[in-house]
């Protein structure tokens, strides 16, 4: 009697077949340099040399050398070097150097260097150097030198020199000096020096000549931008705009209190770095508004011409958070509302620690937080004093 699936070859008939036709694979592939495998060392040719142009496997293929072409659906080790093209699809190691095109659903990993492409699902592992490109989805990691681009959705870790670009999600490391572009929603490390541009919520480096872009960003030395809301250098050489800004040896931290004709009394800290001065206060009473029972945030950035001398002239504009106390009367403005402003400071040191300022200004005040808010400008004056700890 006929079944209908006495025409389908079951596990164990494929097992038996490839067992029985290796021996004539291998006679007549010799030639072309074919190995097939099952899993070593189930293969055309199981010798720890084996050379291949073409490599095919159903579980697991272990050769001694690629020159052309390797498929495998789940493992792939080549003892020596791999060139050209190798698909695999959970782990693929090379023992010696690669090049080519690696791509690999799980792990790939290269015991020394690396040239072209290597494309995996999880994570990307080079012994030596890497030129070329890395994508992984989680971690690219070559303990040599880097050249060309790394994208991965945790972190590039790289234990040489980098040249070239790093993006991830969370971190980009690099042991060794960078000439180039590292972003990273969250940190960017360059252990040495650091030459280009590094965009992340934190930067670090070594010493950096180049622009950082972030949250906070912190550099030895600075040659160059540090953009950020805290910004730090041993020494600097550059500009640091940010809300604070620190650097031990090439500037300072003061406290001030002033009073203007705009917010009647202010307290908050002063930096300065290179004649680049950043102000943060807050303030009571509005002098200007409908409500004089009001709170003020208060940022200015400037320059200080003449700043560490006796007698110095500095220029900032800012902006002030307002924040009236509610009122009952319909007719009194006790909506947020931002200030803008300008002001001129001339500034004499008195002592090493206590210096006083006064000058004028003006004031564009808004009555709310809306591209059509009603504004007007007013001319302001401001006095105080700076104490350096």
């Amino acid at each position: 009697m006929f079944h209908a699936d006495m025409g389908r070859p079951s596990p164990t008939n494929l097992l038996a077949s490839f067992l029985v036709l290796a021996p004539l694979l291998a006679s007549a592939t010799a030639e072309a340099q074919v190995n097939l495998s099952l899993f070593h060392p189930v293969a055309v040719n199981s010798g720890p040399d084996a050379h291949a142009n073409l490599a095919l496997s159903i579980f697991q293929s272990r050769i001694g050398e690629l020159d052309g072409i390797a498929i495998h659906p789940l493992v792939s080790e080549v003892a020596g070097s791999a060139s050209f093209f190798q698909v695999t699809g959970a782990f693929a190691l090379v023992r010696g150097t690669s090049s080519g095109i690696q791509l690999t659903g799980g792990v790939a990993s290269v015991y020394e260097d690396m040239k072209g492409l290597q494309l995996s699902g999880i994570g990307n592992f080079v012994g030596g150097d890497m030129r070329g490109i890395q994508l992984a989805g989680i971690v690219n990691a070559p303990r040599g030198d880097m050249r060309g681009v790394q994208a991965a959705g945790f972190v590039n870790m790289n234990g040489g020199e980098t040249r070239g670009i790093q993006i991830s999600s969370v971190a980009n490391v690099s042991e060794g000096p960078v000439r180039g572009l590292q972003v990273a929603a969250g940190i960017n490390l360059a252990q040495d020096t650091m030459r280009g541009l590094q965009i992340g919520l934190g930067n670090m480096a070594g010493s950096i000549d180049g622009t950082q872009i972030g949250f906070y960003n912190v550099a030895s030395h600075a040659s160059g931008l540090q953009l950020g809301v805290v910004n730090y250098a041993g020494t600097h050489e550059g500009i640091p705009f940010g809300v604070l800004n620190l650097s031990p040896k090439s500037g300072t931290v003061e406290a001030v209190l002033y009073g203007s004709t705009l917010s009647a009394a202010n307290a908050g800290v002063r930096t300065t770095v290179n004649g680049w001065q950043s102000t943060f206060a807050g303030g009571y009473g509005d002098l200007e508004g409908d409500i004089s029972t009001a709170g003020f945030v208060t940022w200015a950035y400037g320059y200080r011409i003449g700043a560490g001398g006796t007698w110095s002239l500095g220029f900032d504009i800012g902006w002030s958070h307002v924040m009236p106390e509610k009122s009952e009367d319909p007719l009194e403005n006790d909506r947020l509302h931002p200030v803008l402003t300008a002001r001129l400071l001339p500034e004499v040191r008195l002592s090493d620690s206590i210096s006083l300022f006064a000058g004028p200004g003006v004031a564009t005040i808004l009555d709310e937080y809306s591209m059509h808010a009603a504004s007007r400008t007013e001319v302001m004056g401001v006095a105080g004093l700076a104490v350096r700890p």
